[in-house]
């Protein structure tokens, strides 16, 4: 049996995706640029 998901739950869910997205283009970002400066 699947359990349903509440409108909370999937509003949580979206927050921590968006916030591990914005987590790992913040850390990647200056690296990024570093390489281009590099180039």
């Amino acid at each position: 049996m699947i359990s349903s998901v509440t409108p909370i739950e999937w509003i949580l869910g979206g927050v921590v995706g968006i916030g591990l997205l914005v987590l790992i283009l913040l850390i990647t970002a200056p690296f990024a640029d570093v390489f281009k400066k590099k180039r």
